[in-house]
Parts: structure tokens; C-alpha cells; sequence
């Protein structure tokens, strides 16, 4: 099977998103008048399947490293066949009684029910001799329900509710990640039509229209901005990068695209992985929400140990956007430095093109 997509059009100012963009806000607005988004509760139920892995030390060397799936699971040495299926327990070589041994971490995956029992769960098992991380599903719908509908509010909930459950060195180990072989592929998720209870004959025979392509593009470039910055371990499922789409399995298994990778999206992964090895912020600091709108997300990773902070800024909207620096860092940042900085950004401003974002790293 061969990847069938669209290459993103040059001189794109941002207008040609706006009634796809539109179209979006005001779904988002419906669910969340509707209770569908927005809600702690359903951001945290829609975090099904989990990956647990034991053994903290043997995983600590890759905390600030992106991970691609396939490279994951070299390092942990283990079966290649199903390294996210639901309620399966995977083989791994060199295992004692009770699936431990010297080898390196174990890697299985549970599922966890509704509502708040899977915090209550989770939390159980991350509170020291059991599992030091989970796979990030929460943080996973709350990126998206924020890039595709604007919710902020429950961005920032979700988000901030993981974090303050979490012990801190299992919140810096969660595998953050857009898709899955379980799921959507991001980038139909972003720009697509929902799949609901559509069948495998629907979903096969559905592509993305250009428009649609170039739009899905740009909230992907967003999205994983968040993925690569918010804490935990940036997990890339193969393809994303290349700018591959697909309803559910099979069709998001499609073969990687080789010959006609989307050259823009991997030159965008490699920035953002270039980026968070730039600074220790990444891995370990904590998480400090500057701002949270439908159209703008600021916030700074604090690394206190290093007395180092990277300050984050995202334009979504569809327009340009100046952000001075003072009305977001006020004394407590000083001697700002850019680690990516935007076209005509100044020292006291950072100047974004729609669906754009820049980095600072600060001393505190």
C-alpha cells in the first residue's frame, strides 16, 4: 500500500485556513456549551491505553531525546510485534519470576477505565516499587481538542491536572505522542471529518482535500510544538513527520512515503528535537502556563536546579501576532536569548506568522 497525500502549496499568508478555521471554532464552541470539551473529567477518560515501564535509571539517558517508535523499542529491547496494544503484556529476553530482570526496562500495556479512574490508577501504581511512567493519552486529547477547537481552558486543566497528580519523575517521563496504530493519524484527526461510527469502507475511501492538507499542516505544526515542549518524552509514531494521514487501522499503517516525504514537516520535527536538547528545561523543569487563549499559548519550563528557564510562545490564530515580552516575564526572566527566533522578532518582541511559535531561554 502506498501513502496518497497532498504537498502543501508555497507563499501561504494564513488567509486561505480561514473558513476551515471558522468552521472549527464554532464546533468547539458547540461542544463546550455542550460539556463534550473542556471538562477535567473527559480529558482524562478518553486516556485509555497506557504504556508502563519499569526501571527508571535504564530510561533516564533518553529523557531528552525525541524518540521514534521503532528506536524506543531497540533500546528497550523488546518485541517489535505490538508495542501499544491494549491488555497486552510483551515479550522481552532475559526476564526473571514476575517479568524483571537485569536486561533493561519492561514495557507492557493495561487499560484503565472511565472518568477519574484512570488518575486513581495510574497514580496507584507511579507512587514508588511499581511503574515509573504511563503513556500520555490525556495530554494527547487535550492537544488536540486545543489545536482543532480552540478549547484553552481545558488545555491548561488537562494539562496542569496530569502534572499535580503525577510524581515529578514520572510527569518527566511520560511518552507525549499525536498518534498511535490505535488511532488516527494526527494529521486526519486535525483537519479530517470525524471519523465516529463510520466503517473501515468509509474510511478507506476518504482522503484530505488540498485545502484540507495545507490547513491539517499548519495545526500539526502547533500540536507538536506543545508534543516537543510540554513535560515528558516527545514520541513521534512514523509518519507523523512525513506528513502521512489515515482514519483508523489499518489505514493508519499505511507505508512510510519514501520518495515523498512532506520535506517541510521533517526539517519542522528536526527544529523542535534541535531545540529541546538546546536546554535542560526540556527534561526536567517544571511547567508554568503564562497565558492560555484560543488564539495564543505561553508558557515556561523552569529549571531550578540550572537557574534556567525556556519561555514558549504559539500563535494558532490566523493571524499575525506581536508579543512583548515584558506583559509575559516581567523581573523573574532575565537576560533573554533566542533559541528560535522568528523573522523580525526585535529584543523586546517576538513577531508570529499565523500558526507560528518561538523560544527564549532565560536565566532566573
Amino acid at each position: 500500500t502506498t501513502a496518497h497525500h497532498h504537498q502543501p502549496q508555497g507563499g501561504d499568508d494564513g488567509s486561505h485556513h480561514c473558513q476551515l478555521y471558522k468552521g472549527d471554532e464554532q464546533r468547539g464552541e458547540q461542544r463546550r456549551a455542550e460539556g463534550g470539551v473542556g471538562s477535567q473529567r473527559q480529558v482524562i477518560a478518553e486516556g485509555a491505553a497506557s504504556v508502563l515501564f519499569h526501571r527508571l535509571p535504564d530510561l533516564q539517558h533518553l529523557i531528552a531525546e525525541p524518540l521514534i517508535e521503532t528506536k524506543f523499542q531497540h533500546r528497550c529491547k523488546h518485541t517489535l510485534a505490538a508495542a501499544f496494544e491494549p491488555l497486552a503484556v510483551l515479550a522481552v529476553e532475559g526476564r526473571g519470576e514476575g517479568g524483571r530482570g537485569p536486561e533493561g526496562p519492561v514495557v507492557q500495556a493495561a487499560q484503565s477505565g472511565g472518568g477519574e479512574g484512570i488518575l486513581g490508577v495510574a497514580l496507584g501504581h507511579l507512587i514508588g516499587g511499581q511503574l515509573d511512567s504511563v503513556m500520555n493519552y490525556p495530554f494527547k486529547e487535550a492537544i488536540i481538542n486545543y489545536c482543532k477547537y480552540g478549547d484553552a481552558r481545558g488545555f491548561e486543566d488537562g494539562v496542569m491536572t496530569i502534572l499535580e497528580h503525577y510524581p515529578k519523575p514520572s510527569a518527566d517521563m511520560l511518552m507525549n505522542f499525536l498518534s498511535t496504530h490505535d488511532t488516527e493519524r494526527i494529521l486526519t484527526r486535525l483537519a479530517g471529518e470525524d471519523v465516529g461510527w463510520h466503517d473501515r469502507e468509509w474510511q478507506a475511501e476518504r482522503y484530505l482535500s488540498p485545502e484540507q492538507y495545507v490547513y491539517g499542516l499548519s495545526l500539526l505544526k502547533c500540536a507538536m510544538v506543545l508534543q516537543f515542549f510540554l513535560p515528558g518524552v516527545p514520541c513521534i509514531y512514523y509518519g507523523d513527520e512525513a506528513g502521512l494521514e489515515g482514519y483508523k487501522d489499518p489505514f493508519n499503517r499505511r507505508c512510510y512515503p519514501w520518495g515523498k516525504e512532506n520535506i517541510d514537516m521533517i526539517d519542522f520535527t528536526k527544529q523542535l528535537a534541535g531545540i529541546r536538547k538546546a536546554s535542560k528545561a526540556f527534561a526536567q523543569g517544571e511547567m508554568k502556563f503564562l497565558s492560555c487563549t484560543p488564539e495564543e499559548c505561553v508558557f515556561a519550563r523552569i529549571d531550578k536546579l540550572n537557574r534556567e528557564a525556556a519561555v514558549i510562545f504559539l500563535n494558532k490564530s490566523k493571524y499575525p501576532k506581536t508579543f512583548k515580552l515584558d506583559d509575559y516575564m516581567k523581573d523573574e526572566y532575565t537576560d533573554p536569548k533566542f533559541l528560535r527566533k522568528p523573522h523580525e522578532s526585535e529584543e523586546k518582541t517576538i513577531k508570529l506568522s499565523p500558526f507560528d511559535y518561538g523560544v527564549l531561554v532565560c536565566s532566573i
